[in-house]
């Protein structure tokens, strides 16, 4: 599991549109670590810190 911690305070309405901008970092984070490790990553997450949110990116 892959957790990005994002500090900019980011209203509810738009979690899903800054997640979806980031779906490619996320990509390439969940490439290197299962070339790393040999093990799949099961889900990738942004924790929207100063609003208090999470929210799944697909990729």
């Amino acid at each position: 599991m892959i957790v990005d911690h994002k500090s900019n305070p980011q209203p509810k309405a738009d979690w899903l549109q800054v997640a979806t901008r980031h779906s490619g970092q996320f990509a390439a984070y969940a490439e290197a670590l299962e070339d790393l490790s040999g093990k799949p990553v099961l889900g990738t997450l942004i924790y929207f810190s100063a609003s208090g949110g999470v929210v799944e990116v697909k990729g």
